[in-house]
């Protein structure tokens, strides 16, 4: 589909995107999904990576856009690879360059090449404070006070790190519209800013199964100061006596596995199993009424969006920004004060003992699942590469 928002002096606007391991994460998987759309609309789009990770590739992805190595390596903006950057730039006659890291030597670049650069945040605004803010309420009164210091020193030094992006980047992208709020408020912003809300899209599986078995899932990382995995635990142990014939399978690794095998064992938790790390999270899904998470933070969490597109209902704290726009009705999850362990416990039995409220909700957030779709997305994108290149035109 060729119009005049994806030409640019005569030949198809190109669009680059910058990825250290590619495709490894869940910024990663959305830009495959970003990249093959903005293709079939007319755009040349190349991604260029330092390590290209080809087994990574969701199983039966077809690749429309192109990938093209930088040199290989650990640190995405070294200068040696800031250079191989700029030539690849001039070489390949990228108009739009997109990265998901605050690059040190942006500014220099645009100004060597020309490129418009957009910036896109995967997570939270100040992000980098919020396992800190975590520490700070878990902290004895004494080292309390230190900490809370110590977060006075890094927020200033992260507000000028996050408003120096915003000078250089001809776009800012946030996942949601609480993050584009959260960010102007915080960077003092006109209301008429660069920030862009350029949502996740999540692959709507062709397949659902609606038969499902009496199985809870948690699925992804054992990360204490933010997946809090262990309060799961407790919780399990508390409901489990009410629930003799479900399950709950824990999907996912980290340095704490053998820590929270450790405390299933001293829990006496039964009716539980540690699958480890998948990649074929399908697998799961197609089998699990109710997806449990019980984390202190998030950002816009994909393993909750893509529970709702395969009809797993979610539990979770309310303990995250964005969590009202993946779960915006009661019909859509259940949401729990922060971090209520014996309350969740009682939500939870409810729903598992509930079939005619759990069904009803399963097909709620399949339909919810749908305003993930990468049509959505898409026109997303498109609206703010229209909105660059219109300016450039202006």
């Amino acid at each position: 589909m060729m119009t005049n928002d994806n030409q640019r002096h005569g030949r198809k606007v190109h669009i680059a995107f910058l990825s250290k391991d590619f495709p490894c994460g869940g910024a990663e998987r959305v830009t495959c999904d970003v990249g093959n759309w903005l293709c079939s609309h007319g755009f040349a789009v190349t991604v260029f990576v330092m390590n290209h990770l080809q087994e990574n590739y969701p199983k039966g992805f077809l690749r429309l856009f192109d990938v093209k190595p930088l040199p290989k390596g650990n640190i995405l903006w070294s200068p040696r690879v800031a250079k191989a950057i700029r030539d690849a730039v001039l070489r390949e006659k990228v108009d739009i360059l997109v990265t998901y890291q605050k690059q040190r030597y942006a500014a220099w670049l645009k100004a060597k090449t020309g490129v418009k650069m957009v910036f896109v945040l995967h997570n939270p605004p100040f992000h980098e404070l919020l396992g800190l803010t975590v520490a700070i309420g878990e902290a004895h009164p004494f080292k309390r006070s230190l900490l809370q210091v110590w977060k006075k020193v890094m927020d200033m030094d992260y507000y000028r790190k996050y408003q120096k992006v915003y000078h250089w980047a001809d776009a800012y992208g946030v996942l949601c519209q609480s993050f584009k709020d959260q960010l102007t408020e915080n960077l003092n912003l006109p209301a008429d800013n660069k920030v862009c809300v350029l949502p996740n899209s999540v692959p709507l599986p062709t397949d659902v199964n609606l038969d499902k078995e009496k199985i809870i899932l948690y699925l992804g990382r054992f990360a204490h100061i933010q997946k809090r995995v262990d309060r799961l635990l407790r919780i399990w142990k508390i409901v489990q006596p009410q629930l003799p014939d479900w399950k709950l399978e824990i999907v996912g690794g980290g340095v704490e596995d053998a820590s929270l095998r450790a405390m299933a064992t001293t829990l006496e938790l039964k009716n539980i199993a540690f699958e480890g790390p998948t990649n074929q999270a399908k697998m799961y899904y197609d089998k699990a009424s109710i997806l449990c998470m019980t984390s202190s933070y998030e950002g816009w969490p994909l393993v909750l969006a893509e529970a709702q597109a395969n009809g797993v209902v979610p539990i979770l704290y309310n303990s995250f920004t964005a969590v009202t726009a993946v779960v915006s009705s009661k019909e859509e999850g259940v949401l729990i004060e922060p971090f209520d362990e014996e309350a969740y416990a009682k939500a939870l039995v409810a729903l598992a003992k509930d079939d005619e409220r759990r069904k009803r909700m399963q097909l709620r957030v399949i339909e919810k699942a749908k305003t993930y779709s990468i049509d959505n997305t898409g026109a997303a994108w498109l609206q703010m590469v229209r909105r660059i290149l219109n300016e450039d035109r202006g």
